[in-house]
């Protein structure tokens, strides 16, 4: 999706990943790698499906702001999540004690930065920022 930079790949109802996966020929192929195939078509790319146990293996385990903790929010598309967001992100987490961020949603990004983004889907956005060690919390 990145390099090729469609127009179309956040159009209603499609995504770059979205194309038909062709399905297996062979009939005796193991049900694990059928099961693939159709995941990968309803998902919308092969083999991931954002589960909150997948979703929570990028996350800090249960860590929660205590009562005397400030809390800072900040929001945005992050995108690709560069180097500079990541800079934002710690000046943002020396601000207070607990950092949550918001993510824009596909359709918004879309909106205001143009119709080729943004390149990441909501999900991978998500785990994304989850991973950066700066994020406490993520609100989609």
């Amino acid at each position: 999706r990145m390099l090729l930079m469609t127009r179309e790949h956040h159009a209603r109802g499609s995504t770059p990943d979205s194309s038909p996966v062709p399905p297996r020929t062979n009939p005796q192929s193991p049900l694990r790698d059928r099961i693939g195939t159709q995941l990968g078509r309803v998902a919308g790319f092969a083999g991931f499906l954002p589960t909150s146990r997948r979703i929570a293996e990028f996350s800090a385990p249960n860590k929660r702001p205590g009562p005397g903790d400030r809390v800072v929010y900040v929001d945005g598309a992050f995108d690709l999540l560069l180097p500079c967001q990541i800079r934002f992100l710690e000046r943002a987490r020396l601000l207070g004690d607990f950092l949550i961020v918001g993510v824009h949603r596909d359709d918004d990004v879309n909106r205001y930065k143009g119709r080729n983004f943004p390149i990441m889907n909501l999900q991978e956005r998500v785990l994304g920022l989850l991973s950066c060690r700066y994020v406490d919390e993520v609100v989609m």
